[in-house]
């Protein structure tokens, strides 16, 4: 395989190339034997290289990394039914192999403008990448795109500031949080309106996070705000709302746990709903809290390989006190969070209540594209890397995962209440809770 190098570091090199050259070409020039117009042409064919190694990196980042085994054949002949596409005419290729797509790539841009080169290695890329499976899944991000979908990731939403929602200096005590925030509520209170009402429930919220002192510790640390949300429904009924699988998932899981040590908790409701994933790599500890240490949570499947994860931290001692369990899932539970609901099922920790999950079973990556286009614009290749299985062993992909007890069927109140008990308050607090959105308090 023929061997990359950044065209940062490939513009340096020409550049002190070209100086050591320039006397020695005048010298040769002089007497004859090489012309400088030539060797100085040949030095831009080169750099336009950087057209076709961009391609070519595409290529191989998606033959090594994508979840599926691509032949040659195949992949090239993607790459120039999307060149095809970008360029609205037939586009021929011969090698069917990564030589012929940068062939290709070189004829087809050959008498363009920069700008329009980069538009067409950029955009024929796009839509190989859109056309892999599952359709859309796939795709370059740009620096801005990249940071924005790792703050998502992260829980980090730079759009607004908590503290500026209540009216208060980011070094508030707690007894000026408390007052500024009712002065706050009171004020908005004397206006009845819609947008009045929302704005009221975003300060709440900010209130609610600010006044934790460990989700505060942590807004003000990295910005990210918290996805565990609990509540008492009733003095035996735990409620955890888990709205994304995000990194600060586990502590924050595991600091609300540690307070539960004197209350009178048997039961407990775990709301996915509208989870819509995200941290895979946190599961490896997060189900550990659950189903102990050393215990086979799932496999990722990776061009016909399956790669086992256990769990690497031991059940949390307050789990044990729980002797019903209840999982809320619905259409928009997905990703790390279906995961999650697969491995609830595979190890009957509870019972799983709603609607089956999204179908999102696919893990995706990020593979930096070493060549640069542009010297100020770098970019990276988001990629499908592998798929997900259910508790059954089929993949979560298109199918999600289904609930043991579904409440699409006419009966699901009185399944709720055969299984945990007519009246019982769990099964009370599962009606409740799903006769409404998930709590965020």
């Amino acid at each position: 395989m023929k061997k990359r190098i950044s065209i940062v570091k490939f513009l340096i090199g020409g550049a002190i190339a070209l100086v050591a050259l320039g006397g020695a070409a005048y010298a040769l020039e002089k007497t004859g034997v090489v012309n400088l117009a030539a060797l100085l042409e040949s030095e831009k064919t080169k750099v336009s290289d950087k057209w076709q190694d961009f391609t070519a990196e595409v290529y191989d980042i998606i033959k090594e990394n994508y979840f599926e085994k691509a032949t040659d054949e195949a992949l090239s002949n993607l790459f120039r039914l999307a060149a095809e596409k970008t360029a609205g005419k037939p586009v021929a290729m011969s090698p069917l192999d990564k030589n012929g797509v940068e062939k290709m790539i070189s004829e087809q841009i050959s008498g363009m403008a920069e700008d329009k080169k980069k538009e067409f290695v950029l955009n024929t890329a796009i839509v190989v990448l859109y056309n892999l499976q599952p359709a859309g899944r796939n795709g370059i991000l740009s620096q801005k795109q990249e940071k924005e979908m790792r703050d998502i990731v992260n829980n980090i939403d730079r759009s607004r500031d908590l503290y500026e929602l209540v009216g208060i200096p980011k070094n508030a005590n707690k007894e000026t949080i408390e007052k500024k925030y009712n002065e706050k509520v009171a004020e908005l209170l004397k206006v009845t309106s819609t947008e009045t009402a929302k704005i009221l429930e975003q300060v709440r919220y900010a209130y609610n996070v600010l006044s934790d002192e460990n989700n505060k510790k942590t807004y003000d640390d990295i910005g990210a705000e918290p996805t565990v949300f609990t509540k008492e429904i009733s003095p035996t009924v735990y409620y955890v709302y888990l709205s994304k699988v995000s990194p600060t998932s586990y502590d924050e899981l595991v600091a609300k746990l540690n307070q539960l040590e004197k209350k009178e908790y048997d039961s407990l409701v775990f709301d996915l709903r509208g989870n819509i994933g995200g941290s895979v790599d946190l599961l490896q500890y997060f189900m550990g809290l659950f189903i102990g240490q050393g215990q086979y949570a799932y496999d990722f499947f990776h061009q016909g390989d399956y790669k086992p994860f256990k769990t690497l931290v031991t059940k949390h001692p307050q789990i044990g006190r729980f002797k019903n369990i209840a999982i809320l899932t619905d259409k928009e539970t997905q990703s790390s969070a279906e995961l999650m609901v697969a491995i609830f099922k595979r190890y009957n920790v509870g019972t799983v209540i709603g609607i089956a999950t999204r179908g999102w079973g696919t893990i995706e990556n990020t593979f930096p594209i070493k060549t640069q286009l542009v010297s100020d614009e770098k970019y990276t290749l988001l990629l499908v890397h592998s798929i997900t299985l259910r508790d059954d062993n089929q993949p979560i992909e298109g199918r999600g995962v289904e609930p043991n007890i579904s409440t699409e069927d006419k009966d699901w109140k009185n399944q709720v209440d055969e299984k945990f008990g007519i009246s019982s308050p769990i099964a009370k607090a599962i009606k409740s809770s799903l006769a409404k959105s998930p709590a965020k308090n």
